[in-house]
């Protein structure tokens, strides 16, 4: 044998089945741990051998037995790339050692032994695999991967016994149980997702996120609140989700404020539009709107950032602002935009924007004030 394998089989006698799992995984915690110093893996070892109640013959066997390698880290080394496959190797090791009494058979897992390595074989080798679902269908499914991942394991013996007491009960579940494992029924299962209970366990807001991706949600407005209702209650559906989706919008529209209900959920929404001025107040608009593009227009002829600045104010600007304001306060309304837009842009302007603007003839000497020294 390798060195690495006879350190493997080291243990040989010392431990019991359902104890060869987690004493490979206490040899290579310890390494990880230590970072491949033996000095440190040693003492580290014995502490989880202690804490794992794991037998100390098996730890003074394999201690003697590193204390005659030449390079114990090396060994580790090799035996931490193994990983999950020692247990498997330690018992084909045994089963192939050239000996004249033949290694004791595998005992049946016991009530502690057998619910650790079912989570091991399903959730570790599994990758989050649930394991059986308890349908009855699916078992041979079931049992084809859960002999596979044993063998990989090197506990298929243990994990056949296992089934077999299992199959010979008249009652599956019962007989998992009988056994420490606990298995969901097919009516448990179904029950754990229905779709008024999946929803419940999150909060609406993160349901609202989900099913509104990439198409963005409800915008607000009434009128597109059928729409919007259609498009969220097929994903919610689709998520399994639809019962418990079409409740939650049932309470928003009884509460006879739709943004305010979302609100109290902290789902966000798109502003509100503001509603276009009317008479003298759009003809107030309409002034301040010419002012705004006639005063900035020698500004963009300096730099387009102005287009943009000008085009800001015109279409996010409130009207109500002008509504009672006379025709110096909205001078003063829209200069004191301007100027707070362009102080902003040019506190981060490259330094030959700043350049055009201050050679610029057009540009005021109020603008030029708020342009950096160079």
């Amino acid at each position: 044998m390798e060195p690495m394998e006879t350190a493997v089989v080291s243990v040989a006698g010392k431990l019991r089945d359902d104890e060869v799992l987690l004493w490979f995984d206490a040899v290579l915690t310890a390494h990880r741990e230590s970072e491949e110093d033996w000095s440190r893996t040693l003492p580290r070892l014995a502490d989880l051998v202690a804490e794992r109640a794991l037998p100390a013959e098996a730890l003074q066997a394999f201690t003697e037995h590193m204390a005659t390698v030449t390079s114990p880290a090396t060994v580790l080394s090799e035996m931490d790339r193994k990983g999950d496959e020692l247990p498997r190797l330690y018992w084909e090791l045994l089963a192939g050692a050239q000996t004249t009494t033949a290694a004791p058979a595998p005992q049946a897992w016991d009530s502690t032994a057998a619910p650790r390595w079912y989570a091991h074989l399903t959730q570790v080798l599994g990758n989050g695999w649930p394991g059986w679902s308890g349908k009855e269908e699916e078992w041979d499914r079931f049992k084809a991967f859960f002999l596979g991942y044993a063998e990989q394991a090197g506990v298929r013996l243990q994990a056949q016994l296992l089934l077999d007491s299992v199959e010979q009960t008249p009652d599956k579940v019962a007989g998992f149980a009988a056994h420490g494992i606990a298995i969901a029924t097919h009516a448990q299962a179904v029950a754990r997702t229905k779709a008024a209970d999946l929803w419940s366990q999150y909060e609406p807001k993160a349901w609202y996120a989900t099913l509104t991706q990439g198409w963005g949600g409800w915008t607000g407005q009434d009128a597109d609140w059928d729409k919007f209702t259609q498009y969220f209650l097929w994903y919610a559906k689709n998520q399994n989700v639809g019962e418990g989706a079409a409740a939650f919008l049932g309470r928003v529209e009884a509460s006879g404020d739709k943004r305010a209900a979302f609100a109290e959920h902290g789902i966000p929404l798109p502003d509100a539009p503001v509603a276009a001025p009317v008479g003298e107040l759009a003809e107030k608009v309409a002034e301040r709107d010419k002012r705004v593009e006639a005063e900035l227009a020698e500004l963009s002829r300096a730099s387009e950032v102005f287009d943009r600045i000008a085009l800001d104010i015109v279409e996010n600007s409130d009207p109500a602002e002008l509504e009672s304001a006379t025709e110096e306060e909205i001078q003063e309304l829209w200069e004191r935009s301007v100027l707070a837009k362009i102080q902003a842009y040019v506190e981060t302007a490259p330094p030959d924007e700043v350049a055009k603007l201050r050679a610029a003839e057009g540009v005021s000497d109020q603008v030029k004030a708020l342009l950096p020294q160079s």
